[in-house]
């Protein structure tokens, strides 16, 4: 590796430390999967089991141990808490910058490669993501290297390079770990785009059979000698638990989430603004390109719709789905910019009206939200349900400044839609990418952590006076606040087996509210379910209510 590229990494690398990890670990985790990961993580540290993934001490059957294992060693590193749940997406970020920025320089040069940097960094999903303690980040970078090999395989197969098989063999490690991480859909993605791109251009390609049986062999191979240890060691339950999850996912809306068939299309045009909007007019066919620059055009593109097409018949819509769409859409948004810059391409009048019109509901998205913020005690008014005015009388400490994100988003975008109106698109694509990426930044400081106040803070605030104390804590209508019991009240494992020798038995939250208890039993329920429980169950006592959320007891016996 020569002094340049050295100097590109310690570039990207210090980008990526300044974007990511100030503040990280400031809001509790958030989402359902974040928990739910960093739970799993806590279990396999405190079980000292690495191998199964477990959530209240039972085999969990949805997930592959690859990404826990990363958390582990994060929170053997930093502690169990936010920072280090979240810290193993540091580092994929900033290796999936460098990939990224390598895959361009190779392709095109090392513009191309920092135009593609800056269109990641610069929208807003693709940025955000890299804060979270979500899967997706590592399982895209897997896939996305995966699919990356393959493609270099079939033009060295068509060169009849000898590098062919070194190319199919690292594809094949790279979907091996994707598996490891989320399963066979890792595999599945990659093998489509394959497939897809075959029959595209089969007239000058050829399918060889035999290397694909290599990389379907290699793909699954720690997969099959992780499951199969898994299989030895806790039966062959958990590998029926997991065909039924998939069956679900694909054929009902689990956990409730469901949405129209062009729900990741609305949430990838809007999420992934600005390099959406860039990237629409790379999706037609380029006579600038040279034949492996389009060839990989085309593949991105193949990649990008197989992900689309595919979680939208998915009945299961959850945002991180089409997560994979982001590496394939700022490729298309960086060669758009790339073409434009050098006056190769033009910014044609309907793409500078869909730039501002979707940048202007974002600006007045982050607008709006503070000034709901300011004005909730008034808007509860509104209100005819007693949780949501609850929940707006939250005190919550806003400044009174916040909006001015919004505000200087809106001012920025306006520069921008000039420099791109006066064909200055180098200077305009700069100005939006850099804005969005610190916007998004300052808002995440300031604005997200009243946010999640108001959704969560006070039940987290409840779970955290439980920590080590022996009880059972359970939640009643709730499902927003799914697995945050465990984590943050810290349930140790010897309640876990409490509570699996009880559930043989009769129901748990019917044994938790009216059965014969050793230990006391807390529970959290929203204010408007509490007349429900303490009409039926007499024993129960009202500790509080804060937020719209009330904290119950019942005394052991």
């Amino acid at each position: 590796m020569n002094n340049k590229n050295i100097f590109y990494i310690i570039c990207i690398f210090l980008l990526g430390l300044v974007l990511f990890i100030p503040f990280l670990g400031t809001i509790h985790l958030f989402d359902w999967d974040e928990i739910n990961f960093a739970e799993a993580s806590r279990e396999m540290i405190i079980t000292g089991d690495y191998l199964t993934v477990r959530i209240n001490y039972e085999p969990f059957h949805e997930k592959q141990p690859l990404f826990f294992w990363l958390q582990v060693i994060s929170m053997k590193i930093f502690g169990i808490n936010e920072f280090a749940a979240r810290f193993p997406n540091v580092i994929i970020g900033i290796l999936t910058l460098v990939a990224i920025f390598f895959i361009g320089k190779d392709l095109y040069d090392s513009k191309f490669g920092f135009l593609w940097v800056l269109s990641y960094i610069g929208s807003f999903l693709p940025n955000f993501y890299f804060r979270t303690g979500l899967i997706d980040p590592t399982f895209n970078l897997f896939i996305f290297l995966g699919a990356y090999f393959i493609f270099k395989f079939i033009n060295n197969f068509e060169l009849n390079s000898s590098k062919r098989y070194t190319d199919i063999i690292i594809a094949a490690l790279f979907v091996s770990l994707a598996t490891m991480t989320k399963g066979p859909v890792g595999y599945l993605i990659p093998a489509l785009v394959w497939l897809i791109y075959w029959i595209i251009r089969r007239k000058k390609i050829k399918l060889s059979l035999k290397e694909f049986l290599l990389f379907t062999v290699i793909s699954f191979s720690l997969f099959i000698i992780w499951y199969g240890t898994i299989l030895i060691k806790n039966g062959w339950d958990i590998f029926f638990q997991n065909i039924e999850y998939q069956i679900r996912l694909l054929t009902t809306n689990d956990a409730g989430f469901s949405g129209p068939i062009y729900y990741h299309f609305l949430v990838v045009l809007i999420g992934c603004f600005p390099a959406s909007i860039f990237a629409l007019t790379s999706l037609k066919k380029s006579f600038i390109d040279n034949a492996i620059q389009n060839n990989y055009r085309i593949w991105t593109i193949v990649l990008l719709a197989t992900v689309l097409v595919l979680f939208s018949l998915v009945q299961t819509k959850i945002i991180h789905y089409s997560s994979l769409t982001y590496l394939p859409i700022t490729f298309l948004s960086a060669h758009f910019i790339y073409y434009t810059i050098n006056e190769a391409s033009k910014f044609r009048l309907w793409l500078m009206l869909a730039f501002v019109i979707i940048g202007s509901l974002w600006a007045i998205l982050m607008i709006a939200i503070p000034i709901i913020g300011y004005n909730a005690e008034q808007i509860a008014l509104q209100s005819s349900d007693s949780f949501t005015q609850e929940v707006l009388r939250s005190n919550v400490n806003w400044g009174g400044y916040e909006y001015i994100l919004g505000l200087f988003y809106l001012i920025l975008l306006i520069i921008a839609t000039y420099y791109f109106w006066k064909m200055k698109i180098k200077i305009g694509f700069i100005i939006v990418t850099i804005s969005t990426a610190l916007v998004l930044f300052f808002y995440l400081v300031f604005v997200a952590p009243k946010i999640e106040e108001y959704v969560q803070g006070a039940p987290i605030e409840f779970l955290k006076t439980l920590k080590g104390k022996k009880c059972y804590i359970e939640l009643l209508d709730v499902p927003n606040l799914k697995y945050s019991h465990y984590f943050y009240a810290e349930k140790a494992p010897d309640i876990a087996n409490k509570v699996k020798t009880q559930k043989l038995n009769e129901s748990y939250t019917l044994w938790l509210l009216s059965g014969d208890i050793d230990l006391p039993s807390y529970f959290i329920t929203k204010i408007t379910e509490v007349n429900k429980y303490m009409s039926k169950y007499h024993d129960l006592i009202v500790l509080y209510t804060k937020n719209g959320y009330a904290f119950l007891m019942r005394k052991s016996r």
